[in-house]
């Protein structure tokens, strides 16, 4: 779910504001793969689970510390809750 971006200044911009972000929900629609992040300004981002995207390490721990909302426990949400961690372990490192 991280990586860096190289892809146009646009895209970049987006990206970089992470910092100011603040998270309302943070859910899971595991029947169609996605993660969804609503913030407090009201923007939605919809992410496919399976994509990784350039979330910062300061992002990452904001969405574990709120909790993913999922319908019933699955091994998708472990999963991505697994590896949330992890990338938050690597940058650590």
């Amino acid at each position: 779910m991280m990586e860096s971006s190289t892809e146009g200044n646009e895209q970049s911009d987006f990206w970089s504001g992470q910092q100011d972000w603040k998270i309302v929900t943070w859910r899971l629609y595991e029947s169609c793969g996605v993660c969804i992040l609503e913030f407090e300004d009201g923007i939605v981002i919809h992410m496919l689970v399976e994509r990784r995207y350039p979330l910062s390490k300061d992002l990452l721990q904001r969405m574990l510390d709120l909790g993913l909302e999922v319908e019933r426990e699955s091994s998708v949400a472990l999963d991505l809750i697994r590896f949330i961690k992890q990338q938050i372990d690597e940058e650590c490192v």
